[in-house]
């Protein structure tokens, strides 16, 4: 009897090596053999590095959570201007996030067929994070040339007209938001749906995670750590099957 795998694109089983899949008539010829099944070596990756990237983005985010906090504390108020820290941190936040996410898609391909809808969805989802930057960078420019104008005693249609492009950027990250939720909600859905294809293990509760953060945004703050849990189990088992060379 022939091995069985499942069929990276309606997850039926299916013999090991065939070119075609009998229940969805998709073809795979060129899929490399060694994903799907435990015992394959995976893609060389630094695990240790993203598990380093995963602790100190759960950090930055809780630190982001406290900061109303830490703001009524006297030394901060006097070594930092009101929105420097956050700018920062919220700037890291965004710059690590999408460094994670690239990683956790490369690591996706020991699992997934390359031309797989999840690496579209992740591919949006990255866009509209650059989007919230770009966004949030213009939301700062506008205040700043507002603040400017009315020191300067400029008319007060400057004022409105400042007012107006803050409701244009206001409307753009809703709508930014509502998209990136969509998309975010679509992948948890497939990675908890993983649990056939992930033959090292992690995979189905990132996907849960995912789907929880996107109802409700304050579970964000988990991601990284299930994100670690994944790395961790990756190097586990990379000590045994090894990397692909």
């Amino acid at each position: 009897m022939n091995e069985l795998s499942y069929c990276p694109y309606c997850n039926q089983k299916i013999e090991i090596g065939s070119e075609k899949c009998p229940y969805c008539q998709r073809i795979f010829t060129s899929m490399k053999r060694r994903v799907y099944e435990p015992g394959y070596a995976l893609i060389r990756q630094d695990f240790g590095l993203i598990k380093i990237v995963s602790v100190t983005l759960t950090f930055l985010m809780v630190l982001l959570c406290l900061y109303p906090f830490l703001n009524r504390n006297v030394y901060i108020l006097q070594s930092f201007d009101e929105g420097t820290i956050p700018l920062f941190v919220i700037t890291l936040i965004i710059i690590l996030s999408l460094w994670q996410i690239s990683f956790v898609s490369k690591y996706l391909l020991n699992f997934y067929h390359p031309f797989s809808k999840i690496f579209t969805n992740i591919r949006w989802e990255m866009i509209a994070i650059v989007f919230f930057l770009l966004l949030g960078i213009s939301a700062i420019i506008v205040d700043t040339l507002n603040n400017s104008d009315l020191q300067s005693g400029m008319p007060i249609y400057k004022d409105m007209i400042s007012h107006q492009n803050m409701q244009i950027i206001t409307s753009l990250f809703i709508a930014t938001y509502v998209f990136w939720v969509f998309v975010h909600a679509i992948t948890g859905w497939t990675l908890a749906d993983s649990r056939k294809l992930d033959f090292v293990g992690g995979l189905p509760y990132l996907g849960y995670i995912l789907l929880a953060s996107a109802i409700i945004p304050l579970f964000i703050i988990f991601v990284p750590m299930f994100v670690t849990n994944i790395f961790f189990k990756a190097g586990e088992y990379s000590k045994k099957y090894g990397f692909l060379t």
